[in-house]
């Protein structure tokens, strides 16, 4: 870890931030996890260590207040989670220069970035069953409340818009071919059945889960900012996108089935809804997959919203549009699965077959 005075003279708003609260390091270091918040491990004296993040402008300020209340709620069901940190002024955040901050509690442990054995999927079924149970009586109002997150019929319009608009884009020729083939997709996809609102994570992919250091078990879900209300069935689509693609986004692989099946008996050891979490489940994933691959597409188009890697890519819009062909190819993937996967998600859940 760094001296405080290295900090300074790399990161001077994240000590100016750090002066809001009470705490005095000794030790800083850069967190490289996370594409969208700055986040800095801070560390005492006494050996405590905190995390300072600089919260991106696309999430409303008030948002430090919701997670606030959001730990507290589940610290009292038993359930780890960063905690938030009063600022010396009150509050669960602190402004500087126009930038929201906010202090955490640390989780110690272990992170994956994403699935490398069916065990992970199975554990991170359960963390991810254990949050909706301990957030399941949560009454108070969101404050920053995130709308239209997974709305997908207005993601693919937006990309049935971005082709239409994107006469100018550099690489046009390249992505409207992926473009009409996600918008082809879509067409053939069965809408899905939305039920009740529950308060969910909003993010679960694995590399927001903490694992015990010494333990195959989970510790803890980190990165609190999308948690708030949603469909359950978007939720769970999102969950077994992202574990059930351990290529990653950005590189065209496979729905792997056993990472699928592991989930699916992870989630439903300890679901409360196992009607609502396993009628469409598979179909739940085909959807977001499609979804998320419009969204990349369409940033291919723009460039606006995800960032990119310049070390692999010449520039971002190769990046995007290969997002979208990896995501395009596992939603293929997912639709070649889906009665077979169906089928054993509804033994999982009620131990019988799908269908009639």
């Amino acid at each position: 870890m760094r001296r405080p005075e290295e900090a300074q003279a790399t990161h001077p708003a994240a000590v100016q931030a750090l002066s809001h609260w009470s705490i005095e390091a000794v030790g800083w270091a850069l967190l490289p996890q996370g594409n969208i918040n700055e986040s800095h491990l801070v560390q005492t004296i006494d050996g405590d260590r905190f995390v300072l993040q600089r919260v991106s402008e696309i999430f409303d300020p008030r948002v430090c207040r919701d997670i606030q209340q959001v730990t507290k709620h589940l610290k009292a069901k038993g359930l780890n989670s960063p905690q938030v940190v009063e600022s010396r002024e009150g509050g669960a955040s602190a402004e500087v220069e126009g930038q929201t901050w906010r202090l955490s509690t640390w989780v110690p442990g272990r992170v994956f970035k994403r699935v490398e054995a069916s065990w992970q999927a199975e554990e991170a079924g359960r963390a991810l069953a254990a949050f909706h149970r301990g957030m399941a009586d949560y009454a108070r109002p969101f404050e920053a409340r995130r709308l239209g997150v997974h709305d997908s019929p207005a993601h693919l319009a937006g990309l049935e818009a971005a082709v239409a608009q994107g006469q100018d884009a550099p690489r046009r020729e390249e992505i409207v071919p992926v473009a009409e083939a996600i918008l082809e997709f879509w067409r053939a996809t069965p809408r899905l059945e939305l039920g009740p609102e529950r308060v969910v994570h909003g993010d679960p992919k694995l590399a927001n889960l903490v694992f015990e250091e010494h333990r195959d078990r989970w510790a803890a879900w980190i990165d609190l900012d999308t948690v708030g209300p949603m469909a359950l069935a978007l939720e769970l689509g999102d969950a077994f996108r992202s574990w059930c693609q351990p290529a990653g986004e950005d590189t065209e692989g496979q729905f792997e089935r056993p990472v699928f099946e592991a989930g699916c008996r992870g989630y439903a050891a300890g679901c409360l809804w196992p009607e609502e979490a396993s009628k469409q489940l598979v179909l739940a994933v085909e959807t977001i997959s499609i979804e998320l691959a419009a969204r990349f597409c369409r940033d291919a188009f723009e460039c606006r919203y995800f960032g990119w890697d310049a070390r692999r890519f010449p520039d971002a819009s190769a990046h995007h549009l290969a997002r979208a062909r990896s995501q395009l190819a596992f939603a293929l993937s997912v639709r070649s699965s889906a009665a077979p996967a169906q089928e054993a998600c509804e033994r999982t859940f009620h131990g019988k077959a799908s269908g009639p």
